[in-house]
């Protein structure tokens, strides 16, 4: 266990929310690729799948957690099934 700034034990991060964001890491980078094999800017992609450019740099960033509207805007804005979004993560 880390040690507060203040000396109180802080427990560590768990195995859960390890996994979690490397799912996070992992379906940003998704986006990402197949933003980009699309030839769409982050701003483009957002006009496309009504969300604002920064929602999607937080998301390939994985500094948000993508909710399921979100996630079938961002298919619906790269013009793909759901299963493709997912087909390449572990």
């Amino acid at each position: 266990m880390g040690v507060h700034r203040w000396g109180s034990r802080v427990p560590p991060k768990t195995r859960h929310r390890q996994k979690d964001d490397a799912y996070m890491r992992a379906f940003g980078d998704r986006v990402r690729a197949l933003r980009l094999q699309q030839g769409l800017t982050q701003e483009k992609l957002a006009e496309l799948a009504g969300i604002s450019a920064a929602e999607v740099g937080f998301i390939e960033r994985a500094e948000r957690e993508a909710g399921l509207i979100m996630i079938t805007r961002l298919a619906d804005g790269l013009t793909l099934p759901l299963s493709k979004l997912f087909s390449a993560l572990p």
